[in-house]
């Protein structure tokens, strides 16, 4: 949080001094990425890849109500969910299901991270996979968030969701970094923190998919820019 201050201060080093805990200091070696899925599901919560996350459960005594009560889960799930599942008070724009599929993995398949990051018409097409267990009928530019939804093992949401919330990931913590190194001049050495995100989801290295970018300070940070709308859903992860 510290070095989000700063780097909203465009207070580079000193940004770059409270990252380094996680890359060269003391902290080194205590976070790793994990399968991207686990990161917005009860399964594997306070997982490697978790630096801050809020903690949920699905007790509650107040009853099935969106009142006072002392549930100690989320709502988020019943409140962005699609509708006739939950109240859809959310929705995502469809120009993310494009962002995600402009860019093939290096073995030409769909960027896996699309899979758990939205509800859209052709997600059963795509991976086979349907909504909440069945078929939908939507329009076709029509999406919706899927992250902490608990499709994975239930057909319905309600008011007393367990999952976590991850709101500080060592994926965030690595684009960040790759961002202060960009911004110090030392784009080269960026490009490792980067790559290092991208090839969980067997995205090719940045150079290899832009090579226009080289060592241009500006390009490198537009890119990341680009790829932070589609980030708002990933969970802040520019190009992760």
């Amino acid at each position: 949080m510290l070095a989000r201050a700063y780097m909203q201060q465009h207070k580079w080093p000193e940004a770059k001094a409270a990252l380094d805990y996680f890359i060269t200091g003391t902290g080194k070696g205590l976070y790793d990425l994990v399968d991207f899925k686990e990161n917005f599901r009860a399964t594997q919560e306070n997982n490697k890849e978790s630096v801050f996350e809020i903690q949920h459960s699905s007790e509650n005594t107040g009853g099935d109500c969106d009142c006072v009560d002392n549930n100690m889960g989320s709502n988020r799930a019943q409140f962005f969910a699609p509708r006739s599942i939950g109240w859809s008070d959310g929705q995502a724009r469809y120009w993310l299901v494009n962002e995600f599929k402009k860019e093939k993995t290096t073995d030409n398949q769909i960027d896996p991270r699309l899979r758990y990051s939205l509800f859209y018409p052709g997600l059963e097409a795509d991976f086979g996979d349907k909504i909440y267990g069945r078929s939908w009928q939507w329009d076709a530019d029509e999406a919706w968030f899927k992250k902490y939804s608990r499709d994975y093992y239930r057909t319905n949401e309600d008011y007393f969701n367990e999952i976590n919330n991850r709101v500080i990931r060592f994926a965030d913590i690595l684009l960040m970094y790759a961002e202060v190194l960009n911004e110090l001049g030392q784009t080269t050495d960026a490009y490792t923190y980067v790559n290092r995100v991208r090839a969980r989801s067997k995205m090719a290295p940045l150079a290899t998919a832009y090579p226009s970018i080289g060592n241009n300070k500006d390009l490198f940070r537009n890119r990341l820019k680009d790829r932070a709308r589609a980030g708002a859903v990933r969970g802040k992860c520019a190009l992760g």
